[in-house]
């Protein structure tokens, strides 16, 4: 009996094996029949994905996130069910294409004129491969996952849609707050409660759901409903639709949290090409805290943050996208307000922070930087021939920077004035000495930083180059490992003089008067 059950195991195991051979030879075949998908894709896509679709490219260390492993088998983005492991057609064909499923064969090039996957570094295809050639790289990608062919799977049913009412997004606010707020933030900035990892153990963040532009695979109401039903396979984030999920919703609640996901959008801070620092003139004192009434009265500005690459330490995993700047000023000094949403308070020592954190942690920090020599510039003669070198100056042309260093775990904040002349030359003030003051403060996922310093440029109307810099400990960033910011401008208020309003005025005037003086006696003479 014992000798039976022995045979029959191995001969259990001996079919497994030829399975498995056999499946291995029909994978390695279909590959290699698709001799056009094969070869755009080892000569497009291999740098990534590497050549047998594991993401382990040449480029793939300095990307963030990482490229998608394709010999797993699971596809993060993806319309078909919540049950099905494999994207429909048209999902394939919008991951390498650049174009929406919705766009209809428009372009879906965001604010930044990226046609890719929003947030990533993978580009779109379509203005380079043909249709016939996206559709043979996606049958070859499917083959590196070892599906021969697209599935005839379905889509999400949308036909149920929901109207975005105030009771809707009320309704859906109630459950973003008890499903969705301990990944995503009770206010959607992606500050999550906890460490999150993938599948793979890989570090990850929650989306930052006030910024649609950054969103995968589209941010209309049918996108994210798409989601919130079918989750993103490898991650945390699980499908609502699934109806043995503890976590559950039905269909309605569904479109109840995408119709307040949608609703929480903070316009404000999408960077859009051309933008320029409008600064406010005020009378009396500047605010000193980010808090303070009297921002209300200036716009926003928002530009794209860029990872520092062009000295060591090299930066090519950055978590902050971008930074919004406010700037009032008196006759005697300026005052800018910098918010950039960080999804971690960076506290050292702090436990919380280092367990969400996973490593090292450090300071969260920002920085101004100024040309030292602001002749030319406020009075709007200045050229760019005549802006300092953006990476911290030189020796000709030097440059000041304001610097904010966030509290720790028991420690305050500081300020502190840094005189540069190049990165290998900095001299560094106390913000006492220096008349430097800040502060900031962090509040559900967002950092909100006030510095103030006397200028001489604030008066005359013309533009001031300025840049900036932001840190953030929790992704081990300090010193050169930072992002960071062209030169951009501040323009002020221009002063009319107000005799240009009232000489005009008096000349009009005593034209009138003689010309009524000549009616009066035209009959005498």
């Amino acid at each position: 009996m014992r000798t039976l059950r022995i045979f029959c195991a191995l001969l259990l195991l001996l079919a497994f094996a030829l399975f498995g051979a056999a499946f291995s030879n029909d994978a390695h075949a279909a590959r290699d029949s698709n001799s056009e998908g094969k070869r755009i894709y080892e000569a497009r896509c291999a740098w990534c994905h590497d050549s047998d679709g594991t993401g382990y490219g040449v480029a793939a260390k300095y990307l963030n996130p990482p490229p998608r492993d394709f010999s797993m088998g699971e596809f993060k983005w993806k319309s078909s069910h919540f049950g099905s492991t494999v994207p429909t057609e048209a999902d394939l064909y919008a991951m390498i294409s650049g174009l929406s499923e919705k766009s209809k064969g428009s372009s879906s090039r965001g604010s930044s004129g990226w046609s890719g996957i929003a947030g990533t570094s993978m580009p779109g295809w379509d203005d380079i491969l043909s249709k016939k050639e996206i559709e043979a790289v996606a049958a070859y990608v499917l083959s590196l996952a070892y599906i021969e062919e697209p599935l005839p799977v379905e889509g999400v049913d949308l036909s149920g849609r929901v109207k975005s009412t105030e009771e809707s997004i009320k309704s859906g606010r109630k459950l973003f707050k008890d499903r969705c707020s301990e990944c995503h933030g009770m206010r959607g900035r992606g500050n999550a409660s906890k460490r999150l990892k993938d599948d793979t153990g890989e570090r990850t963040w929650a989306r930052n759901l006030t910024k649609p532009w950054l969103f995968r695979t589209g941010s209309g109401r049918d996108a994210v409903f798409t989601r919130i039903s079918t989750g993103i396979d490898g991650t945390q984030m699980p499908a609502f639709a699934n109806p043995k999920s503890r976590k559950a919703l039905t269909e309605t609640e569904r479109w109840d949290v995408a119709n307040f996901v949608v609703s929480i959008v903070e316009q404000y801070k999408e960077p859009l090409p051309g933008t320029v620092i409008e600064a406010v003139k005020v009378t009396g004192a500047l605010p000193e805290s980010p808090t303070a009434l009297e921002w209300d009265r200036a716009a926003y500005a928002s530009f794209y943050m860029l990872p520092q690459i062009v000295a060591k330490e090299r930066h090519f995993t950055p978590s902050v996208e971008s930074v919004s700047i406010k700037a009032l000023y008196n006759s005697e000094s300026l005052s800018l307000l910098l918010e950039w949403d960080d999804p971690t308070e960076s506290l050292p020592g702090e436990r919380k922070s280092e367990k969400i954190a996973g490593g090292s942690v450090y300071v969260d920090a920002a920085a101004v930087q100024f040309p030292r020599e602001l002749a030319g510039f406020s009075d709007g003669s200045g050229s760019v021939a005549d802006t300092p070198y953006f990476g911290m100056g030189s020796a000709k042309k030097p440059v000041d920077i304001w610097y904010w260093n966030g509290p720790g775990y028991g420690t305050a904040e500081s300020v502190r004035l840094i005189e540069a002349k190049g990165a290998g030359a900095l001299e560094h003030k106390e913000g006492a000495t220096a008349g430097l003051v800040g502060m900031g403060v962090y509040d559900e996922g967002t950092w909100r930083v006030v510095m103030t310093r006397s200028l001489d440029a604030t008066t005359g109307g013309g533009t001031l180059p300025v840049a900036f810099a932001l840190w953030d400990g929790s992704n081990t960033e300090r010193g050169s490992k930072h992002t960071m910011t062209s030169w951009t401008k501040i323009a002020f208020e221009t002063e009319t003089d107000i005799m240009l309003y009232i000489l005009p005025a008096f000349l009009f005037i005593l034209v009138l008067g003689i010309e009524i003086v000549w009616l009066c006696n035209i009959d005498r003479w």
